[in-house]
């Protein structure tokens, strides 16, 4: 992984963005980050920690107080490539109420052609950033940063110490402690398998081979009978079927007889059925006449009544035409009255047109009016604002006069302006500095800050910590016991069950044998043939929810069980004494059981629940223990980070101090006529009496500015009131005009209308000639409408008339016909008795039908009597065979049921066999297992394992730290790990002499420990499945000699590689000259601008 871009924005002492081109600071292999102390190096760090993982280490909860505070808002970026892909990572964040900070939005995209959005919540791209880097937050930065001093210290170490150091570095204790743990619960878990499989075989209860073959004898017996009284029933079936089948034939040759009763006392029906077809038959020869009778008989009837009817209608319609066609001459003598009214109707459109326009005349004369008396009051102030410009012109020449002696007198008062601004700015950088000094002054009694009140609290609640979960360590291991002494009641009580059930099974094995023995025949048990068969009374009686109660409750504790002990291995620090176990004893068989069982069970189940209880509790507090001692390691590094802080802030204040009292004689010596402390006064004095003059100057341009627009303004002024003037002419012209119009046109209309209203006048006028020609319209619509309707009368008569004649002249044909016929039924017999064709089939049908069911009945009587030669069955015999029949079924579904009971029996019995070898398999894999992992824990007790890892790390390390140290050395010196695991140092040029690493000088101190550094960083780096090709040194050289400081740039001037970039943070000078390439970090001003970053190179 390598960074190529960071931008920050108001983070700390970042106000405005700054970039950061790690991309071409990397090039070079090692570069430096150079600022004075508190300018906000440390904070480039911070943003790159901030945009990974949301977090900033030495920050209050991770992101409190790291807002700039002219700031409401913060936000970081860091580009970054991981092998052929490249990533950006984005995160802002805002300021709420009480100065709290929230995070606002958080990115992770993937750059390519195309960016794709890899998550866009805080929590998602933290996780994200994890599975790409292979490393935590504070993974990230152990290896990103390594800290002054510390890799030195490392050098130095003992073996315990270093170990220590070595496991948290690469996280070695998982092979510790986590799996010590996880043995000895796979080992736990391993053995509880075991004891849950030996309970299982004992719960299948006896079995072996040889009551497997006793059981299939007694199935072959079962067998034989079966088939003896299988082959009874089917003779007896046979049997039955003949007899259902004759007792079929007496039914129905009794229902047949019954039937021939029945037709018998039909017959007279059909006969009176034979009549009554006769009848119909002859009126259906008349029907057709009689209907055509009567229809013409109704038809003329009713068309005597339509005559009748239509002749009043057609003397209505004669009526309504006479009175109409008078209306119609009457409305005609009016309408000549028409022609008068049309011409005064003419003359009046004529006058509304002149009325219309008298109207606009006078809306104009009224508009001429007023714009008369505007023009003279325009006029009016036309002539006050003239008089006012002239008194204004006479006012600013007067002030310009005034203007031009102030300005003369105040630049005689400023001729000493240059001097003195040159010395206020060349004071600038000292009052600057005096007041870094003086704030480092009042931080520094006050940079011991509460972070070591919180290292002391912690400690404090350390103690409280240990002794709660001794306390927890208590209660488990009093639970742990309670949990094992309840299954051994749950064990004790089923193993008393479990026998007597055995016992009970045997008895009833032997009473099914009994059973099944016969008299003088071999006993299939013993062979004997007398037997002496006693009566053995059996008091057991299964319980269904004893065994259920016992797998459920015996289920829940060996999980708990489980539970108890991981839960206690995972506690920090253990009680070494417990409460012992209380318990209340049960026994199967008593004559309480059940009550006692029943209460067992309840008290079980809340005791299971107390324990549950107390899991979740010792849950709680491992995770919460576990949150605590990351906080107390935070806090620690925070606290080592302030103390840090404060001895360079000291040193730092010394060094301005200097500085400042150097800056202040210098000053004083270039300008001896001031003093620092007054020359800010002097030179506001100055800008202030300048600002005066710049003041006056512009009011006096502007005055000749004023001058010249107030004479424009009196020219424009009178061309205005000119022409004022000459409107008012005008509009007293057009009065006159205007009033002679309207008085000519008025006379006009006073001559048609005789002073009457226009408007109402001419409504009257043409309502009446409506009304004249609507009367005329209507008598003639009315008079048309009623000739139109006795015409259609008349013809309407005519038709009704020829249609009566051909009625009467065709019921005279009918009546002729019928009193001809040959018949002795009546119109009314006719009608009654007449059918139709489909009605005379089916009678003639049901006649045909009676006569065949008749012949048919007694074909099958006969038939029947054939073939009963034995004569018929009863009821009562055929029940006799079906009992036999049901008999012997019943004997057979027994037989059968003892087969299939019997081997069920074997089945289970099998089935529990191999069920018990396969138990046995899995006993012995799961024994082989746990005797590994025994072997396994003892092995793995201790730190021995711990200790052989970190040793075989270090001397990796030591190795890839030779290779470094050579390179620096141009192969003098080499690193080698001694047999009790500390640092030796040998020279190869003087013949590989060994010596110990404390004898070492600075310079030789410094290089071992960077070449350390070197391969600590590689070896953290290469964890993951990319290389970090990065990291920060910040080895405190500012406390370095010149001739060792010299040593170390000459390292790091040798040391480049194309997979590794060192970043080297200081603020020494001549480390700064050497290095090629450097990014300059400036402090923020106290004016409001942040620190900001600038690219240099050499």
């Amino acid at each position: 992984m390598r960074p190529l871009t960071l931008t920050i924005r108001g983070l700390h002492s970042f106000r405005e963005e700054q970039t950061v081109d790690f991309e071409y600071l990397c090039e070079g292999g090692v570069f430096g980050i150079f600022g004075p102390t508190g300018s906000g190096k440390s904070t480039i760090l911070d943003a790159m920690t901030l945009a990974l993982y949301g977090k900033v280490e030495r920050a209050p909860s991770n992101t409190q107080g790291i807002l700039h505070h002219g700031e409401n808002q913060l936000a970081v970026s860091l580009t970054f490539s991981l092998g052929s892909n490249t990533y950006k990572v984005e995160r802002t964040y805002k300021r709420q109420k009480e100065d709290r900070l929230v995070g606002a939005t958080a990115r992770l995209v993937h750059v390519s052609d195309e960016t794709i959005v890899l998550a866009d919540k805080a929590t998602d791209v933290t996780a994200h950033v994890q599975d790409l880097l292979g490393l935590s937050n504070d993974d990230f930065t152990r290896a990103v940063v390594l800290p002054q001093g510390k890799f030195a210290e490392f050098l130095s170490l003992k073996g315990t110490e270093r170990r220590l150091m070595l496991q948290r570095l690469f996280h070695l204790e998982k092979y510790g402690d986590e799996l010590n743990r996880k043995l000895r619960s796979k080992l736990s878990h391993e053995k509880s398998q075991i004891e849950l499989i030996e309970r299982e075989q004992q719960g299948l209860g006896e079995i072996s081979e040889e009551l497997m073959k006793e059981k299939q004898q007694e199935l072959h017996l079962a067998v034989a009978n079966r088939d003896k009284t299988q082959e009874q029933l089917a003779k007896q079936e046979g049997q039955v079927s003949n007899v259902q089948k004759k007792r079929t034939l007496s039914v129905e040759l009794e229902n047949l007889q019954e039937e021939q009763r029945v037709q018998i006392e039909k017959e007279q029906d059909m006969l009176v059925l034979k009549k009554e077809l006769d009848t119909s038959k002859e009126a259906n020869q008349y029907k057709d006449l009689v209907a055509a009778l009567l229809k013409e008989t109704a038809a003329l009837s009713d068309m005597v009544q339509t005559e009748a009817k239509m002749k009043e209608v057609s003397k209505r319609h004669r009526e309504e035409y006479k009175q109409a066609a008078e209306a119609f001459k009457r409305a005609e003598i009016e309408k000549e009255q028409e022609v008068p009214l049309k011409v005064l109707l003419a003359k009046l459109v004529e006058v509304e047109q002149i009325e219309k326009e008298l109207v606009a005349k006078k809306r104009k004369l009224t508009d001429v009016e007023q714009e008369k008396k505007h023009s003279e009051s325009h006029a009016r102030e036309l002539s006050e604002q003239l008089e006012k410009k002239k008194k204004d012109e006479e006012k600013y020449r007067q002030a310009q006069n005034s203007f031009k002696e102030k300005i003369a007198d105040l630049r005689n008062a400023v001729t000493n302006r240059k001097e003195i601004e040159a010395a206020y700015e060349a004071s600038l950088p000292i009052s600057m500095q005096e007041k870094q000094v003086n704030q480092l002054r009042r931080d520094i009694p006050t940079a011991v800050t509460t972070t070591g009140e919180k290292v002391k609290q912690a400690e404090t609640v350390l103690e409280e910590k240990k002794l709660e979960s001794r306390n927890i360590s208590a209660k488990l291991q009093y639970w742990y016991d309670g949990v094992k002494m309840m299954k051994r009641q749950l064990d004790d009580v089923m193993e008393t069950y479990k026998a007597e059930k055995k016992e009970h099974e045997l008895l009833h094995a032997v009473a099914l044998v009994q059973s099944n023995l016969v008299e003088g025949e071999a006993c299939p048990v013993c062979g004997s043939h007398e037997h002496h068969i006693r009566q053995e009374k059996d008091h057991f009686r299964s319980d269904e929810r004893l065994d259920q109660d016992y797998s459920s409750e015996l289920s829940q504790l060996t999980e708990l069980s489980w539970s108890l002990e991981q839960l206690s291995n995972s506690l920090p620090y253990h009680s070494e004494e417990a409460d012992s176990y209380a318990h209340n004893e049960i026994h199967y068989g008593s004559d309480t059981f059940k009550e006692d069982w029943a209460s067992f069970i309840a008290s079980l189940e809340a005791k299971l629940t107390t324990v549950r209880g107390v899991l979740e509790k010792g849950q709680a507090f491992v995770r919460s223990y576990t949150e605590f001692i990351n906080e107390h390691k935070q806090l620690e590094t925070a606290y080592d980070y302030e103390q840090k802080e404060l001895l360079q802030k000291k040193t730092e204040a010394k060094e301005k101090e200097v500085e400042w009292e150097k800056m202040l004689a210098e000053w004083k010596s270039t300008y001896p006529a001031f003093s620092v402390e007054s020359i800010g006064e002097e030179r506001d004095r100055l800008r202030e009496k300048q600002e005066q003059v710049d003041f006056l100057q512009a009011r006096l341009d502007k005055s000749h500015q004023a001058i010249d627009d107030v004479a424009k303004e009196k020219t424009a002024i009178t061309e205005e009131l000119q022409q004022a003037n000459r409107r008012q002419l005008e509009a007293e012209q057009a009065v006159k005009e205007l009033d002679g119009a309207i008085k000519s046109a008025e006379e006009n209309i006073y001559s048609v209308t005789s002073g009457k209203d226009l408007s109402a006048y001419k409504e009257e006028t043409q309502q009446s000639l409506s009304q004249l020609e609507r009367a005329f319209k209507q008598a003639y619509e009315r008079s048309e409408m009623a000739k139109k309707a006795l015409q259609e009368t008349t013809s309407k008569l005519a038709t009704i008339d020829a249609r009566r004649q051909d009625i009467e002249e065709r019921l005279s044909e009918l009546k002729e016909k019928w009193e001809v016929a040959e018949t002795s039924l009546s119109i009314e017999d006719v009608q009654r008795h007449a059918k139709e064709a489909q009605d005379i089939r089916e009678l003639e049908a049901t006649l045909r039908a009676f006569d065949e069911q008749v012949n048919q009945v007694k074909g099958r009587i006969q038939s029947l009597l054939d073939e009963l030669e034995g004569g018929p069955v009863t009821e009562e015999e055929l029940k006799l065979e079906v009992e036999k029949q049901k008999d012997l079924r019943d004997q057979a579904g027994e037989e059968r049921e003892r087969v299939g009971a019997i081997t069920e029996v074997i089945k289970q019995m099998e089935a529990r066999l191999e069920r018990y070898r396969e138990l046995e398999g899995q006993k012995g894999t799961h024994g082989e297992l746990v005797e590994k992992l025994s072997k396994l824990d003892k092995v793995f007790r201790g730190k021995e394992f711990v200790e052989f890892i970190a040793e075989e790390q270090l001397h990796t390390i030591s190795q890839i730290a030779t290779d470094r140290l050579k390179q620096l050395t141009r192969g003098r010196y080499a690193l080698e790990v001694d047999s009790s695991g500390g640092f030796i140092m040998r020279d190869d040029v003087n013949g590989g002499v060994k010596r110990s690493v404390t004898t070492l000088s600075g310079g030789e101190t410094f290089l071992t420990s960077l070449a350390l550094a070197l391969a600590l960083s590689t070896s953290i780096q290469l964890n993951g499945q990319h290389a970090l090709e990065f990291f920060f040194l910040d080895e405190g050289f500012g406390t370095l000699d010149p001739d060792l400081l010299e040593t170390v740039i000459h390292a790091l001037e040798k040391l480049h590689t194309d997979r590794l970039s060192v970043g080297v943070i200081s603020h020494v000078p001549e480390l700064r000259e050497r290095l090629p390439r450097k990014l300059i970090v400036t402090p923020g001003e106290a004016s409001g601008r942040g620190t900001t970053v600038k690219l240099e190179e050499m």
